[in-house]
């Protein structure tokens, strides 16, 4: 079993002295994780929220299996002089890492992944694209939010809380 496909580190975890085990989202697979073998110049590549090819391996598809990476965008190295911008793309990675399901596409949340990375690099409205890429992630999971009009009363004028029971 093989595939390439472009993907997005959502998680990087040391395993044993010369390896990796990463979580991607990826456009074509969803949630993958896998094996990379590593010398000593590439352990600065494998960070959070950096835009990868991959090319997965595994003997059956159930196995972890093993990864080939190359970066094609170093996204977290851009946002290195900025903490608060880091700590977004950190947040958005630890979230979807967390929430969403392996080997599942994941086609839409990929996209507007891509999207809000791309504000986040560019510093343009970066807070408005993260507060909108949340609101379509639990949109995605089933979990949409409607802010249009009060729950209680029905008006559309002075929204200022959202009750999380209705």
């Amino acid at each position: 079993m093989q595939w390439t496909d472009k993907g997005i580190i959502l998680s990087c975890k040391k395993y044993g002295e010369r390896s990796f085990i990463i979580r991607c989202l990826t456009e074509e697979h969803g949630i993958h994780a896998g094996l990379v073998r590593i010398n000593k110049k590439q352990s600065g590549l494998y960070q959070t929220g950096n835009l990868l090819e991959i090319t997965w391996k595994a003997r059956l598809e159930e196995h972890l299996g093993s990864m080939q990476c190359e970066v094609l965008k170093p996204v977290a190295a851009g946002l290195m002089h900025d903490p608060v911008r880091l700590s977004a793309l950190n947040a958005v990675c630890t979230i979807l890492d967390k929430s969403l399901l392996e080997r599942q596409n994941h086609y839409d949340i990929y996209i507007n992944l891509l999207s809000f990375l791309s504000s986040l690099i560019e510093n343009e409205n970066w807070e408005q694209n993260y507060v909108s890429f949340e609101m379509s992630l639990l949109t995605s999971l089933g979990y949409g939010l409607e802010l249009d009009e009060c729950a209680d009363t029905g008006s559309k004028d002075n929204l200022v809380y959202v009750s999380p029971k209705s």
